[in-house]
């Protein structure tokens, strides 16, 4: 009975010593796990990079060049965040000043310590926004692009809309982690043009990453656009003196459209444009197109052009062509429209030339083009050239006050073009009214 009464004491000494470690274990185990739910907040914090939290913020933008429109930028961006987060940021062209930084730069003028991130740009309106070491570095290699890349991040991270020109939609956001951030801008277009009363507004157009033919913020294009022989050859200064430069319909000059096969008139353009190109040199594309009617010219020369190629294109293409070889610094636009829309057979454009295909013609806008097989007359220019801008309607100008269904279409055309290889495209919509297409 001792030994039997001494082991079960041994057991049950054993028993209740084990209990007590397990309860002390148990108290050692939630202590562990307390202090660990106290530390959460600090480790998260310690894992973020607030551009601003609560009202407060230690950053700075830098505009790092000190031009008026990248300056105009920095203004964009310090009001969408002042708006967002209730924050006031102080705006520098010092890339050396002390604290924290969200750094706008274009091209070779981003700091050499971080020049890399230009290295994952490729093309003038690609933009890269990246978070490196705490500061917020937002790059492109145009103006243009620098732009299109604060829109994206007031759009992306802010919450930031643009409804029209006198509506925006955007909201309170507390804080704003940027820890990480590595976004690459690349458009799938690198032309973005609407011809509408709401895009004549510069801030509307930069928030949609929108250009302009014309305007203080349009960098790329110059001169005229659309319809431009008579701004080189203006039939008031030369019909009279000059007929001959005229087309010839039915055995009479008239000023419609230029005799484009009549060397001084090729060096009459050339002359215009050079004078054009002298005044705004920065300017990369001009319209050389022609006027808006199909009387084209019937000449022997400009004749036999066209039944070589099968198109008026043929007459016209061999004439820019020269205009082009003329500036090679420079791409001359042309349009392929009406009779000219059909490629010529054999004459090719010039590497400087770009093609606005424009989608006239026995096109209904509410069936998307590609249901209506527009790649037949499309095709020929694309295997001739990668250089294509899509000009395409969005409007009834018959009947401007009939309802147009055609919202469906207008996004699958734009998928299309985009498939095809479209460089950009411009739509055109009833110009002088707000709000409808």
């Amino acid at each position: 009975m001792s030994v039997i009464s001494g082991v079960s004491r041994t057991r049950r000494e054993y028993s209740l010593r084990d209990n007590v470690l397990f309860r002390n274990y148990g108290i050692l185990v939630r202590g562990i796990v307390f202090v660990l739910i106290l530390c959460i907040p600090f480790i998260s914090c310690s894992q973020s990079t607030y551009l601003y939290r609560d009202g407060k913020s230690e950053y700075k933008i830098v505009a790092h060049t000190n031009v008026e429109e990248i300056n105009s930028i920095a203004h964009n961006l310090r009001e969408d965040l002042k708006k967002v987060g209730l924050v006031h940021l102080e705006i520098s062209n010092d890339f050396n000043a002390s604290g924290r930084k969200i750094v706008l730069s274009v091209s070779d003028s981003v700091h050499l310590a971080h020049a890399y991130i230009m290295t994952r740009l490729t093309g003038d309106v690609e933009f890269v926004i990246q978070e490196i070491d705490g500061d917020l570095f937002i790059v492109s290699n145009t103006v243009e692009g620098l732009s299109h890349a604060v829109s994206e991040f007031s759009s992306k991270y802010l919450k930031v809309d643009k409804l029209t020109p006198n509506k925006e939609a955007h909201s309170y956001i507390g804080k704003l982690d940027i820890k990480n951030i590595s976004y690459l801008g690349k458009p799938h277009f690198s032309h973005r043009l609407i011809y509408t009363s709401e895009a004549e507004d510069p801030a509307y157009r930069s928030f949609h990453k929108l250009q302009a033919f014309q305007g203080k913020d349009n960098h790329l294009w110059g001169g005229a656009w659309g319809h431009t022989f008579f701004r080189f050859v203006p039939p008031s200064n030369f019909y009279k003196t000059y007929p001959e430069f005229y087309s010839l319909i039915n055995g009479k000059r008239i000023p419609e459209q230029l005799c484009l096969s009549n060397e001084s008139v090729v060096h009459q353009v050339k002359t215009a444009l050079s004078v054009m190109i002298e005044r705004d040199p920065s300017s990369k594309y001009w319209f050389v197109g022609q006027e808006d009617n199909d009387s084209h010219c019937e000449c022997d020369r400009c004749s036999k052009i066209d039944n070589d190629n099968g198109s008026k294109a043929g007459s016209l293409l061999n004439f820019v062509n020269q205009i082009a070889l003329a500036f090679p610094e420079k791409t001359i636009v042309t349009l392929a429209y009406g009779e000219t829309q059909k490629a010529p057979r054999r004459i090719r454009p010039v590497d400087n030339v770009m093609i606005m295909f424009c989608t006239s013609g026995d096109f209904n806008r509410v069936t998307p083009l590609e249901q209506q097989n527009i790649n037949i007359i499309l095709d020929p220019w694309l295997q001739k050239t990668s250089n294509i801008m899509i000009w395409d309607y969005i409007s009834n100008f018959k009947h401007t006050l009939f309802p147009l269904q055609n919202l469906t279409a207008i996004g699958e055309n734009i998928k299309f073009f985009r498939k095809e290889g479209g460089e950009g495209i411009f739509r055109t919509r009833q110009y002088l009214w707000r709000g409808g297409i």
